[in-house]
C-alpha cells in the first residue's frame, strides 16, 4: 500500500509540472524494522545507536510490549509493498549484538519485520538535474531529518519529510 507520503510525492508532482515549476527536494528511502521480544529493554526506554559500522542510525524502542529496532537503509523506488531485504536484518541484528552480546537468541526472539517508504528531505529544492547527480552521492545519514514546508505557485503547499514525533510542529506550521 502506497504511504501518504509517496502519495503526496505524485500528487505535487503533477501539480508542479502542469506548472513548469518542478523543484526536487525530497528521496525515498526504504525504512526497514524488526519487533523482537520486549526483554531486550526495560518498557520506558529507548535507545539511538548512533555508532553503526556504516554511520547510520539504529533506534531501538518499546512498541506494544514488544522492541522496535529500525533504520533507513537504502534509497528507493516508489512501490506499492516494501519488502524487508535479509541483509537489512543482518544489519540491524550485528549492530544489536554490539550491546546485547552474542549470546542473544535472535531466532527465539524474533516476531516479525516490516518496512516501510520514507522520504527524506535535500537541505535546499534543486533541479532535475542537480537532483539526478545529487542522488548518486548521498546515503540516508547525508540528509535531513526535520520537514520543510513548501508553497507552490499554484497553492499546493507540501509538507515534506519528517517523522512522527514531530507531526504537531509540522501540522502547525
Amino acid at each position: 500500500m502506497l504511504t501518504k507520503c509517496v502519495l503526496w510525492m505524485i500528487l505535487r508532482q503533477k501539480c508542479e509540472c502542469a506548472q513548469a515549476e518542478v523543484s526536487f527536494s525530497s528521496i525515498i528511502y526504504l525504512g526497514t524494522h524488526i519487533i523482537l521480544e520486549k526483554d531486550l529493554l526495560p518498557d520506558d526506554t529507548g535507545m539511538i545507536l548512533a555508532n553503526t559500522s556504516d554511520g547510520r542510525l539504529v533506534f531501538v524502542l518499546p512498541y506494544n510490549g514488544y522492541t522496535l529496532v529500525g533504520t533507513t537503509d537504502d534509497m528507493q523506488d516508489v512501490e506499492d509493498n516494501p519488502q524487508v531485504q535479509a541483509q537489512d536484518v543482518e544489519f540491524l541484528k550485528s549492530e544489536l549484538k554490539r550491546i546485547v552480546g552474542e549470546d542473544y537468541d535472535f531466532e527465539k526472539n524474533f516476531k516479525s519485520s516490516f518496512a516501510g517508504l520514507r522520504p527524506l528531505c535535500l537541505e535546499e529544492p534543486v533541479s532535475q538535474e542537480e537532483y539526478v547527480e545529487k542522488v548518486k552521492s548521498l546515503k540516508s545519514k547525508d540528509l535531513c531529518r526535520s520537514h520543510i514546508v513548501e508553497v507552490a505557485k499554484s497553492g499546493l503547499v507540501s509538507l515534506m519529510g519528517g517523522k512522527w514525533t514531530s507531526y504537531r510542529i509540522m501540522g502547525e506550521e
